[in-house]
């Protein structure tokens, strides 16, 4: 976490490798600093100033009452490799499993998340959050997550974006609630060559599609060549 300082601050070269972090009453591991304001970021008047070559990787997160794995304002950050099981039950706030947030270029690859909790809302293994540009969601395993397997979101109050977004070739399995979130003004989202998978027996729905702040919906969102198997009752919402 970079703190306010007399002059922008942030890290370069940061990697988070080999740990294993369990029974937090917060994250598991959070990447972030004070120095994260531009349109859509109000908690903050500090500059924008992300760090560069961060690497969240080989690590293994259980039982976390909030997010598994927190990373915000940063250039190129890789999260990958990584297990997250049996978070976001703290509930007071809504929490994800993995997730990037206010940066650009984020790679999500090879992670397993299962077991999130859904109490304060998310509660989906993978999310891709506020000002996020260029985020790549791809080959990572979800599973039975109450809130399903990822949140595409921002908050189109303030300006908020969140655009250039692909999920691709990842594997959803038994997710319950909704495996696809779209909420707020998120733009040019290419969903392809996914396989979603739900047994009989869940309430399931494929897709939900939200306004988040004033006429602040979804656009330019394309799905194709995934696999939906989907034993569930519900479809799309």
């Amino acid at each position: 976490w970079c703190d306010p300082a007399d002059s922008p601050v942030s890290f370069d070269g940061v990697t988070v490798t080999g740990c294993t972090v369990c029974d937090t009453g917060a994250q598991g591991i959070t990447f972030s600093s004070a120095y994260s304001y531009r349109v859509g970021i109000d908690w903050t008047d500090l500059p924008y100033t992300p760090s560069h070559n961060i690497r969240i990787t080989d690590n293994y997160i259980a039982r976390c009452g909030g997010d598994g794995i927190f990373q915000s304002c940063a250039e190129s950050p890789i999260i990958e490799h990584n297990t997250v099981a049996m978070c976001c039950f703290a509930g007071n706030t809504p929490y994800a499993g993995i997730w990037p947030h206010n940066s650009q270029n984020a790679v999500m690859r090879e992670n397993e998340a299962f077991g999130c909790v859904l109490i304060a809302g998310d509660g989906q293994g993978y999310d891709v959050d506020i000002d996020c540009v260029n985020t790549k969601v791809q080959y990572n395993y979800s599973h039975d997550n109450e809130g399903g397997f990822i949140l595409l979101c921002t908050d189109g109050s303030n300006g908020g974006y969140n655009k250039d977004i692909s999920v691709r070739y990842n594997i959803s399995q038994n997710d319950k609630s909704q495996i696809f979130t779209l909420s707020g003004p998120i733009s040019d989202v290419k969903i392809y060559n996914n396989t979603v998978y739900t047994k009989a027996g869940l309430r399931t729905n494929l897709v939900g599609s939200y306004d988040w702040g004033t006429a602040a919906s979804p656009k330019n969102v394309r799905f194709t060549n995934n696999i939906f198997n989907m034993n569930s009752t519900g479809w799309c919402s």
